[in-house]
């Protein structure tokens, strides 16, 4: 519960790395695969905790530079997420309420996608803050990255750019570390 978390059933193996400079990273092994994930949570965040887990990313970097992305997640955060967009998404994909989290499946997809995962909440709720902003998530996985190591990470911003505004109509930008 380091994290916030319980941890999953197929999670077979789970380690916290604490930091020097009071960072706290997981490194976990889950039960289909061999390899071990660490992961960098949050690193573009609101807190100061972000910019000390960016600033160990930054530190390790070079010993990172052949590990594989398996996944990253683009946040967008507005005060209101508008309306256009939310259509624009339904167009494309099915929404599905859980709590307070809208999911947007594709026609095909079941529980999950390997690809692609998009969500849309109000983090204001959730993460009990006292001014309003509204999250539209995309949780782009191992399989929409076809094997791209961590120094070549760049080379996917603008595939996922088009992504994004594919599903939404927005022009973002996915800056580098």
């Amino acid at each position: 519960m380091e994290f916030g978390k319980k941890t999953t059933r197929n999670l077979i193996e789970a380690k916290i790395i604490h930091t020097y400079n009071g960072s706290v990273i997981p490194l976990k092994r889950h039960s289909n695969s061999n390899h071990q994930t660490i992961e960098f949570a949050g690193i573009n965040g609101y807190t100061s905790k972000s910019n000390l887990l960016k600033n160990v990313l930054l530190e390790l970097k070079e010993k990172l530079l052949f590990s594989l992305i398996s996944r990253i997640d683009i946040a967008i955060d507005m005060e209101k997420i508008p309306q256009n967009v939310v259509k624009e998404l339904e167009e494309r994909r099915a929404p599905f309420k859980y709590g307070n989290t809208t999911y947007y499946k594709s026609k095909k997809e079941k529980k999950t996608n390997q690809q692609i995962d998009i969500k849309h909440y109000n983090k204001a709720r959730k993460d009990k803050l006292s001014y309003p902003l509204e999250r539209l998530e995309f949780c782009f996985k191992g399989q929409y990255f076809k094997d791209i190591n961590f120094k070549n990470i760049e080379t996917i911003f603008l595939k996922m750019q088009k992504a994004i505004k594919r599903f939404t109509g927005l022009e973002v930008e996915i800056q580098s570390l």
